[in-house]
């Protein structure tokens, strides 16, 4: 038997009621702080102007004669007009002299000498008494009311008049006493009150609870009640009697499905009895000998297959039904994805046309699944793919293999060419598999171009089974300058005539670099008596020279080439400081009957501390090289001279 608790731990009563009660304990500690901030301020400031009302109730007279008493009496007596406090007169040479002294509390501060010039100072104020509350030498918190005192015309000192502060707090004690004990029993009834006014607020919700716990497929017509006073109950038994309808209706349509079944089952069995019968008769009479009538043998046949169709006929009606009526069973078994779709490459390339199809599985992938339901499912998909991607095309439009399936809307030809130039030209069949494509100048009068390959790698390789493969050469990280050989008469895809006497034909590796197994004693991984990673190109018409500028990592110092086109001789011409990168490289051909070749460097010093450095000592390096130029903090600008002037005249110093 189950026990009901008053209250469920997680019932939402409880939860409404502890939040209720939270804001109420809230609101009452707030209270309570504002209460005890300002019932303490006014207390003190109370008693501080009670003792200043009775002060000046006092004529200067009187406290001259209480003061000239107490001078000649030698003793302090207690005044019946200030009950409960000490009074001192202070005079100007600061010597105290008690006036009256408090019994129980005898105690009477001395303030600084500044404190009391400070009040005489006051004298011709219209409140000219000062008040503190201080604690004073580890005494008891005092509250002080110092006044100046006039007799004769002239100041003659400082009434001071003191109190403990102990039965002002313990008055104030009381008050929040008070209060802790009316909050506690506000606290007590809200409990019981909101308990009761919880319970009769979530009537509905019991209500709609209850009813629902009893309604079963037997009884789906029942409905809530939707009018309880409750906008939010209303509206919740409105959207379970909606629900209660749509199943309802479900549940009928099921019981309807399921009697259409029976008979369907039961008519179904009665129609096979029939083919059953006729194929079986006509076995009978051919068994008997009618067999060698070639009429009858005819005859019986034709009206075998006949019934025989029929039959398949009812039988795939059947086993569509008993398919609709049961779950069908899903048998699975491990095999791999990617030899399932290989198995299936020639129907897939069947369908797809004369669309390129990349099959790329970087590894086996193996998983439980139904082969035949898989298969039949890769088959939906594609098909749906080549029937609604019409016009797309498959290419790599960046040298990090990535594909893309792209097409141009009608019209946006041109904005393609200008705005998408790369992935414009892959759509029509250009290759898009360079891979740090830097430097590019024109050697008019040979009709060459050099090009600037920095790393010869990724989508520069061999890639098989890719959508596009157009390059194919060897992994090279230190690259390449290739040369492309220039002419006319060159035809686009379209077969039309292209109108330019500089369209490459062709090109080739002209200056090729060499990678190195191991870094050298310098930190190089490529051969320093090779270029490495060719990055600024500019070439020299008259000197048939081309100049290369490298950026590269794989040379400790990066290096200014020049390479003559005509005796195929290649010099190194300037070294830039380790680590940075030769840039900013154009040959001038003719100032004032002279040639430069103008050349900057950048970023001095960078990944100095990869290097794996023997032949010097690598610190010493990198600290020469901060104290100098600092790493990677400078630049340099400037031009190499005394190349041959253009009429063959020796150089000039100028």
């Amino acid at each position: 038997m189950k026990h009901k608790r008053f209250f469920h731990l997680n019932s939402l009563r409880l939860q409404l009621l502890f939040r209720s009660l939270l804001v109420i304990l809230s609101l009452l500690i707030l209270i309570g702080l504002f209460q005890y901030v300002f019932m303490k301020q006014f207390i003190y400031t109370n008693k501080i102007k009670s003792i200043e009302d009775q002060i000046h109730l006092i004529p200067d007279d009187v406290w001259k004669h209480d003061i000239e008493t107490s001078q000649n009496v030698k003793r302090s007596r207690p005044m019946v007009y200030f009950p409960g406090v000490n009074i001192t007169f202070i005079n100007q040479k600061s010597t105290f002299l008690r006036l009256a002294k408090d019994p129980h509390h005898a105690y009477f501060p001395k303030l600084s000498a500044s404190t009391y010039k400070q009040v005489m100072k006051n004298i011709k104020q219209p409140d000219n008494t000062m008040s503190l509350i201080k604690k004073i030498d580890g005494h008891q918190e005092q509250v002080i009311v110092l006044k100046p005192i006039v007799f004769d015309g002239e100041i003659q000192g400082v009434i001071q008049i003191n109190t403990p502060t102990e039965s002002l707090r313990d008055l104030l004690i009381r008050q929040m006493m008070i209060f802790l004990m009316l909050s506690l029993t506000a606290m007590t009834i809200a409990f019981f009150v909101f308990s009761s006014v919880l319970k009769q607020t979530l009537i509905p919700l019991f209500t709609i609870t209850k009813k629902v716990e009893h309604i079963n497929a037997g009884s789906l017509h029942d409905r809530l009640p939707v009018n309880q006073g409750q906008i939010e109950m209303d509206r919740l038994s409105l959207s379970i009697n909606e629900m209660l309808e749509r199943l309802e209706e479900a549940f009928k349509a099921e019981t309807d499905a399921k009697e259409q079944m029976r008979r369907f089952v039961a008519d179904a069995s009665h129609e096979l009895r029939t083919p059953l019968t006729s194929i079986h008769g006509f076995l009978e009479v051919l068994l008997r000998g009618a067999s060698s009538n070639p009429d009858q043998l005819n005859d019986a046949l034709k009206s075998m297959y006949g019934e025989s169709k029929r039959l398949r006929k009812l039988i795939q009606d059947l086993l569509l039904l008993a398919q609709l009526d049961q779950l069908p069973t899903f048998q699975k078994e491990c095999c791999f994805v990617d030899e399932l779709i290989l198995d299936m490459k020639p129907q897939l390339m069947l369908l797809a046309g004369n669309r390129k199809i990349l099959f790329d599985f970087p590894s086996p992938l193996p998983s439980d699944i139904n082969k035949d339901q898989f298969k039949q499912v890769v088959l939906n998909l594609f098909s749906n793919a080549v029937q609604h991607t019409k016009g797309f095309k498959a290419v790599k439009t960046a040298a990090s293999k990535k594909v893309e399936y792209l097409k141009v809307k009608p019209g946006m030809e041109k904005a393609a060419a200008f705005l998408e130039s790369r992935r414009y030209g892959a759509i029509l069949g250009a290759t898009s598999e360079f891979n740090k494509m830097e430097g590019l100048t024109v050697n008019k009068k040979d009709k060459k171009a050099y090009m600037a390959i920095s790393y010869q790698n990724s989508a520069m390789l061999k890639e098989s089974g890719a959508v596009q493969d157009d390059i194919q050469l060897p992994r090279l990280e230190s690259g390449v300058t290739y040369q492309l050989n220039l002419g006319s008469h060159q035809k686009d895809q379209a077969k039309g005539k292209i109108n330019s006497r500089y369209v490459p034909a062709s090109m080739e590796g002209l200056l090729i670099g060499q990678d190195l197994e191991k870094a050298d004693a310098y930190g190089n991984t490529a051969d320093p008596n090779k270029i490495a990673n060719p990055d600024n190109l500019t070439y020299s018409n008259d000197l048939n020279t081309l100049f290369i500028g490298e950026d590269s990592s794989l040379h400790t110092n990066n290096f200014v080439w020049a390479y003559n086109v005509k005796t195929k001789k290649l010099s190194r011409i300037l070294s830039v400081p380790v680590g940075a990168e030769a840039t900013g490289l154009r040959a001038v051909e003719n100032i004032k009957n002279s040639r430069y070749v103008l050349s900057n460097y950048q970023h001095p010093g960078e990944d100095i501390s990869d290097k794996n450095i023997t032949a010097v000592d690598k610190e010493e390096l990198a600290n020469a090289m901060k104290e100098s130029i600092g790493i990677q903090e400078t630049g340099g600008v400037g031009y190499i001279s005394g190349l041959p002037s253009k009429d063959g005249a020796p150089y000039k110093k100028h």
